[in-house]
C-alpha cells in the first residue's frame, strides 16, 4: 500500500520495496525479489541491507559473480556489516578468488565466534591445505585428499578431461575455469564445504566454477557418475548463466551420467518416466 501512495516519500518507498523484495524471497520469487531489491537502491543507493539482501538472492540462484558484486558493495557502504562477510568469502572460494575467500571468511569468523558457517569453512579451508594434494590442469584444478589421490585421480582425471572435450563439442560452449574440483572421504567435509553445515543429502554439488564430490571412502554411490553429472552441471549452469530450470539441468546431468558408459544409466528414473506416460499421470508444465 505504501508503494500505492500518492505522495510517499522516497524513504518510505525505499522501505517498501524493501520489504516487499523480502516477502517475495521468502516465498521463493528470487526474480521478482531482485526487481524489489533493485528499486530500493535506485531510490537509495547507500542501503547496504538492499544490496546485501539482492546479493543473497544472486546466490541463491547460484549466480555467484552478481552476488559477490552487491556482497562488495554492502561493505563497501558499511565496513561492519558482519553478515556479508562469510557469504562474501564463501562465493569467493566458490569461483576461484581464493585468497580473498579466505580473508573474509577468517574476518567473519573473528567478529563472530559463534557463526558456524565461518567455523565450518574455516576448518575445512586447514584440512585442505594440510591434508589434500593439489593438481593443476590447463582446465582443472584438482584437490584429493592426500592418502587417495594416488588412486583417484589417474581414473578422475582422463575421465573429466574425455567428458569435457565432449560436452563442449555437444552442447557447443567451452566453460570459464579452469574449475576446480574438490573430493572428500568424509561426508561431514564434504557437506560442510558443500553448504556449511554437515547432513547434505548428496554425493555432489556443482557452484559453476567448483565442484565438490565424495569420494568412495566416504559413500557407496557410483563415483564416476556422480563426477559426470556434477560436470554437466558445470556446463548447462554456465552456458545459461544459472537461468536454467533446476529440472532441466538435473534432467540432463543424469541423462549424461549414462549416455556413454552405460553401466551408469539410471533406469529406475526412465522406467518411472514410461510409467508415467503410459498412466497420463505426467504433471503439466
Amino acid at each position: 500500500r505504501a508503494l500505492e501512495q500518492q505522495g510517499a516519500d522516497d524513504t518510505t518507498r525505499a522501505e517498501a520495496f524493501l520489504q516487499r523484495g523480502v516477502l517475495h524471497e521468502l516465498a521463493g520469487e528470487k526474480e521478482a525479489a531482485i526487481k524489489d531489491y533493485t528499486e530500493a537502491i535506485k531510490i537509495d543507493d547507500k542501503n547496504a541491507l538492499a544490496y546485501f539482501n539482492r546479493g543473497n538472492a544472486y546466490d541463491q540462484l547460484g549466480q555467484a559473480d552478481l552476488a559477490i558484486a552487491d556482497y562488495t558493495q554492502a561493505i563497501k557502504l558499511d565496513p561492519e556489516y558482519v553478515p556479508a562477510f562469510v557469504i562474501f568469502g564463501v562465493n569467493c572460494l566458490r569461483v576461484g578468488r581464493e585468497n580473498e575467500g579466505k580473508i573474509w571468511v577468517a574476518k567473519a569468523f573473528a567478529a563472530d565466534k559463534f557463526n558456524i558457517w565461518a567455523k565450518n569453512t574455516q576448518t575445512l579451508i586447514g584440512v585442505i591445505e594440510k591434508g589434500f594434494i593439489e593438481t593443476t590442469t590447463p582446465d582443472f584444478v584438482f584437490r584429493m585428499p592426500k592418502d587417495e589421490e594416488r588412486f583417484i585421480l589417474p581414473y578422475l582425471q582422463p575421465l573429466l578431461e574425455e567428458a569435457k572435450q565432449r560436452y563442449e563439442a555437444e552442447y557447443n560452449f567451452k566453460p570459464s575455469g579452469p574449475i576446480v574440483i574438490e573430493g572428500f572421504s568424509k561426508h561431514d567435509h564434504f557437506s560442510a564445504r558443500s553448504i556449511g553445515l554437515p547432513g547434505l543429502a548428496a554425493a555432489g554439488v556443482c557452484f559453476g566454477k567448483m565442484v565438490t564430490l565424495t569420494t568412495p571412502r566416504a559413500l557407496p554411490v557410483p563415483w564416476g557418475a556422480v563426477a559426470l553429472h556434477e560436470y554437466a552441471h558445470v556446463i548447462t549452469v554456465q552456458k545459461t548463466g544459472h537461468r536454467i530450470p533446476r529440472w532441466f539441468t538435473e534432467g540432463l546431468s543424469t541423462f549424461e551420467e549414462g549416455r556413454h558408459i552405460k553401466r551408469w544409466t539410471n533406469y529406475d528414473q526412465a522406467e518411472h518416466f514410461v510409467e508415467a506416460v503410459h498412466n497420463d499421470s505426467l504433471l503439466p508444465m
